[in-house]
């Protein structure tokens, strides 16, 4: 039987008998087997063989001390072990297998066992390269598999670690439209949502106050459209969004359901769906409060600066018609205005001057300048500025003196008007009256009219009031000084007159 090896066995022989080494030599060259006898030694000496040479089978001839052989054997699991007894012994086979030899053979005279022996050995050494072989594929098999296993580990944690992501995504999602959805109901800004046709597809209660709407019925019957006060300004502001894909705080003008306008300023883009454009996305915010408070602003920086002005001017001039004129020019910069008055008390004679009125004709288109005139105090809108140092703002004249059960007053003469009144306007006008104080004492009363009623407000009196007093101080100067050329004069004349007598005397 011949047996195909890659290299030649490796054998230990473990015997005491020096022939059998002569003996297995000549029988597994007759059977052209390729091996070498590595080793030959009693059964104390074995283990340092077996110790330091690898050996590919062991055969142990018939030995006595088959326990130490046994022990051998168990402390070399993995080499095929051989036995060979020259008695039958069970017990000693028996033994054999279990401590893991390949065999146990009984030596029989003329070398008759050496042909099962050589069986023996070609099937241990098959059992081996198959084992050999088997362990390669094992350990090929386990390597695939490993290989394997990480890459459906892998693919397992990517699968895990995608369907994390998309849980994830999916909470987000969730709290991204339940953020969408809080904003969208309980933002103060109107939400909304159009379609490209001009219709409302959604929008926030913001979006139906702001517009003056009860609820989302009515709105959706009307038109986008219809709530702007210039429609045209809807295609100039989505001509804007198409060109750069959003418009931010987009000045437009609406007009609520009650016709009310009001300005607005629109963000908003594209609404798509699948890449398809539906309309448009956005909030509307009402900034008719700051235009409000804006031009309030730029108000009363114009009441100041005109105030400032008309004090300077109060300073510098001493001539009433000057002071008259100066400040006609910057009440009319403040107010709305058909007439102005100005009165001069006169304390001592309990009567009131009409220093200076005018009049302006919007019919004729020029401006009057009434003569003065002196009238008697009594009861009227002037002595009542006067007594209680208040001003007057009466929407309606005529309904404010039969409310009040007061009559015109005519003056001294039959063609005269009465203070408080100019010729030439009817009697429904609003006007607003000031008085004028110097250190506490009533020197004159400011009035302002306009031939519609209902035109001044109660902060219209407070800017009045206002120029009254910084008009006080420039009057009285003004008035001493009047007052003072007119005593010059008076000396002058009785100078005159006393020169005038002397030289008669002298005479």
């Amino acid at each position: 039987m011949d047996l195909e090896i890659s290299s030649p066995l490796n054998i230990l022989l473990i015997t005491d008998k020096q022939n059998d080494q002569e003996v297995y030599q000549s029988f597994f060259q007759d059977r052209k087997i390729p091996f070498s006898i590595g080793g030959v030694s009693p059964i104390h000496g074995a283990i340092v063989f077996l110790s330091s040479t690898p050996f590919d089978i062991v055969i142990v001839d018939s030995y006595t001390d088959w326990i130490t052989v046994f022990e051998l054997i168990q402390d070399f699991p993995g080499l095929p072990w051989f036995i060979l007894t020259d008695k039958g012994n069970e017990e000693i086979a028996v033994q054999a297998f279990k401590t893991g030899a390949a065999d146990c053979i009984i030596k029989v005279p003329e070398n008759e066992y050496l042909p099962l022996l050589l069986d023996s050995i070609v099937h241990a050494i098959q059992q081996r390269d198959e084992k050999i072989l088997t362990d390669q594929y094992h350990q090929q098999l386990e390597d695939i598999v490993a290989d394997r296993t990480q890459v459906l580990m892998k693919s397992n944690q990517l699968l895990s670690d995608e369907a994390s992501q998309r849980a994830q995504a999916i909470d987000d999602l969730k709290e991204s439209r339940e953020i969408y959805r809080r904003f969208f109901q309980t933002s103060r800004d109107a939400v909304f949502i159009s379609s490209v046709d001009d219709r409302w597809i959604d929008m926030n209660q913001s979006a139906l106050q702001l517009f003056g709407y009860q609820d989302r019925e009515q709105i959706w019957n009307d038109s986008i459209l219809d709530l702007y006060w210039d429609p045209e300004d809807r295609e100039e502001y989505l001509k804007k969004i198409t060109k750069q894909g959003f418009v931010k705080d987009y000045p437009l003008k609406f007009r609520k359901k009650d016709d009310t306008i009001f300005d607005a300023l629109v963000s908003a883009t594209p609404y798509e769906i699948g890449g398809k454009l539906i309309g448009y996305q956005g909030f509307i915010r009402d900034i008719s409060d700051d235009i409000r408070a804006e031009e309030d602003k730029q108000s009363i920086l114009k009441q100041q600066t005109v105030i400032d002005d008309l004090a300077i001017e109060m300073g510098t001039s001493l001539a009433l018609k000057d002071i008259y004129q100066s400040i006609r020019t910057h009440v009319q910069d403040l107010f709305s205005m058909d007439g102005l008055c100005l009165y001069k008390y006169d304390r001592e004679g309990q009567s009131i001057q009409a220093e200076f009125i005018w009049m302006n004709d919007k019919k004729a288109g020029i401006v009057d300048f009434t003569p003065a005139r002196f009238d008697n105090l009594k009861p009227s809108l002037t002595t009542q500025v006067i007594q209680d140092k208040t001003g007057l703002n009466i929407a309606n004249l005529q309904a404010y003196l039969q409310e009040n059960n007061q009559e015109s007053i005519k003056g001294n003469h039959p063609n005269e008007s009465p203070p408080g009144k100019i010729q030439g306007l009817h009697f429904s006008y609003a006007t607003l009256l000031a008085p004028i104080v110097v250190k506490e004492e009533v020197i004159g009363v400011l009035q302002v009219i306009n031939q519609q009623p209902d035109v001044y407000s109660p902060d219209d009196l407070h800017i009045l009031s206002r120029i009254a007093k910084v008009v006080a101080i420039g009057l009285q100067k003004a008035y001493l000084y009047q007052e003072s050329l007119a005593h010059v004069k008076k000396l002058s004349s009785l100078q005159r007159i006393e020169q005038a007598i002397l030289e008669n005397l002298s005479l």
